[in-house]
């Protein structure tokens, strides 16, 4: 009994220390909500704003309020003007590669064209200089299509503007 009525006789410094206890946990849930919660809905912003490609998005966050976070938001921002500049270079990449093929399939074409028309009129010797040309550009083709193949492989080294010159 003596327990109980201890506990009776002192039950405000108990409810006073209850209060300051509660408190202390609820001050710490938001210091931690600060400190944790926040930024880390603040890089599930950006990373939504980045995946809509918005150009204000590749800057790390102002305020990150830990260290961790500002090392998360810059290598995320990282990442994001990498592949950025990747899809920029794989777009010029395609539109050389799609100029090279053009270029000999217009040919090809065309001598298939003109020796349709007029191959019984042409001379052998004309037509073995149009075959010769379609035999030139197939080659061409043929060594694109070897190249591109080449680039598929993985990177020997990080030079990525080395594969335009291969195809040139």
């Amino acid at each position: 009994m003596s327990l109980l009525r201890a506990l009776h006789e002192n039950r405000g410094v108990l409810f006073a220390f209850a209060c300051v206890l509660i408190l202390t946990v609820l001050v710490l849930t938001l210091y931690t909500s600060a400190t944790i919660v926040r930024p880390v809905h603040a890089l599930i912003e950006q990373t939504e704003r980045l995946g809509a490609g918005d150009p204000d998005a590749l800057d790390p966050l102002e305020k990150p309020v830990t260290y961790e976070v500002e090392l998360l938001s810059v290598a995320l921002t990282d990442m994001a003007r990498h592949l950025n500049e990747r899809a920029d270079y794989i777009r010029t990449f395609a539109s050389h590669v799609s100029h090279e093929f053009k270029t000999p399939l217009t040919s090809i074409r065309g001598t298939i064209e003109l020796l349709s028309d007029h191959l019984d009129e042409m001379s052998p010797e004309e037509r073995a200089r149009f075959l010769s040309m379609v035999d030139r550009d197939a080659q061409r083709l043929q060594t694109l299509v070897t190249r591109l193949l080449e680039l598929a492989r993985p990177p020997r080294h990080t030079a990525t503007h080395s594969h335009l010159i291969l195809l040139c």
